[in-house]
């Protein structure tokens, strides 16, 4: 929700990807930025993370387990990134 709140204090319209099971629970704690430019929109592909898509889709942060695996993958030793992708 603090991610949600600065992208509108900079004007910006956003779309949040959630999987359909996580979708009602972001609505209720977004309701007071209901109407300000957020969308929620259900997305089977996300697991338990998220995707923010920014600028009419041209930006996407990604926040899904698969992103954030490749991401640390990058930063580890090969051994511990086969472990951490099993």
């Amino acid at each position: 929700t603090e991610a949600v709140k600065a992208y509108l204090q900079d004007g910006q319209s956003l779309e949040i990807g959630v999987a359909e099971e996580m979708a009602e629970a972001l609505r209720a704690k977004l309701a007071s930025t209901a109407g300000q430019g957020v969308e929620i929109v259900t997305d089977k592909t996300t697991g338990t993370g998220f995707r923010v898509k920014l600028a009419d889709g041209r930006i996407e942060h990604d926040f899904t387990g698969g992103a954030i695996v490749e991401t640390l993958a990058k930063q580890l030793r090969p051994g511990l990134t086969r472990l951490l992708e099993s």
